[in-house]
């Protein structure tokens, strides 16, 4: 009987708060006595130049998803990043990004969004401090080829070391041989 006077106290309790707040204001009131889905206020972002990890806590297990985008109108942040399952830890990876830009954020839980507008910019792809030095990888040239006579006999000397035919010079005819071969023959 006294758990029966306990259950009906909470329904009376909730119209009263429904009648004097509104229904929905009522809801929050007891979904934030166990727990809410707003994020705790360490939201991290580990940003690299291509991706951003966005990284924080709820209260209460959740299913939530990121809206994001280079504009800072938050009806205008067309991307979305959506976990697969409820959580109290969030890790949602943004991505891909464009190096050197700024982008905007939006947490949505439950269809609602839980924080303003945040923002990070992802980082260059060359770092150019004074303690580190770009490192830029030439190209490797397309090596020459000479059409010989023979050239038709391409397929006889496939797979073996044979120089004249080994045109990209690795010890082996290969494949990769083969097109330049078949480059060099169109160009001419």
């Amino acid at each position: 009987m006294k758990d029966k006077k306990i259950v009906m106290t909470g329904f009376l309790l909730l119209a009263i708060m429904a009648a004097f707040f509104g229904f929905k204001e009522g809801i929050n009131f007891f979904s934030k006595a166990i727990g809410s889905c707003r994020p705790e206020e360490n939201i991290r972002e580990e940003v690299t130049f291509d991706s951003a990890e966005i990284i924080f806590k709820t209260d209460k297990a959740c299913l939530v998803q990121i809206a994001y985008g280079t504009n800072n109108d938050e009806e205008k942040l067309f991307l979305l990043s959506a976990e697969s399952e409820a959580s109290l830890n969030h890790r949602l990876k943004l991505a891909p990004l464009l190096p050197s830009t700024q982008y905007y954020y939006q947490i949505i839980a439950g269809g609602e969004k839980t924080q303003p507008l945040r923002r990070f910019s992802t980082k260059e792809i060359f770092n150019t401090s004074p303690t580190e030095t770009p490192v830029f990888v030439s190209p490797t040239p397309i090596p020459t080829v000479v059409v010989s006579p023979d050239a038709a006999n391409f397929e006889k000397y496939f797979g073996s070391e044979n120089e004249t035919f080994d045109i990209d010079k690795n010890g082996v005819v290969n494949v990769l041989d083969w097109m330049l071969y078949q480059k060099q023959k169109t160009e001419k």
